[in-house]
């Protein structure tokens, strides 16, 4: 866990290579997975964030197999659309909605 603080308008997270601008990131959350933090949007281009399961069996089955824990990464792309940035997230699985309800995306 890393410490945040508040600069001005700027939340800001202490890490080992000092200070990194959050404004400008979002945080992600798969079901089953923790979050992944400070996807950032501020910069085009393609970057694969990784994600660490809340299971102990599963992460243990990670640290065994370097094939699975990379095909355990989403890959985000941060692009211009219409004048604005546009994130795409997309990953080596399929999301299927089998439920009688709308899946929506939030983001605060």
């Amino acid at each position: 866990e890393l410490p945040v603080h508040k600069h001005g308008d700027k939340a800001v997270l202490q890490g080992s290579s000092g200070y990194t601008d959050y404004r400008n990131y979002i945080d992600l959350q798969i079901p089953g997975f923790c979050w992944s933090r400070g996807i950032g949007v501020d910069v085009t281009g393609k970057q694969f964030v990784g994600l660490q399961p809340k299971s102990k069996m599963l992460q243990e089955k990670l640290s065994q197999n370097w094939r699975l824990a990379n095909a355990l990464s989403l890959l985000t792309d941060v692009s211009f659309f219409e004048g604005k940035r546009q994130l795409t997230v997309t990953s080596t699985f399929e999301i299927i909605n089998r439920t009688s309800h709308q899946i929506e995306v939030a983001s605060h």
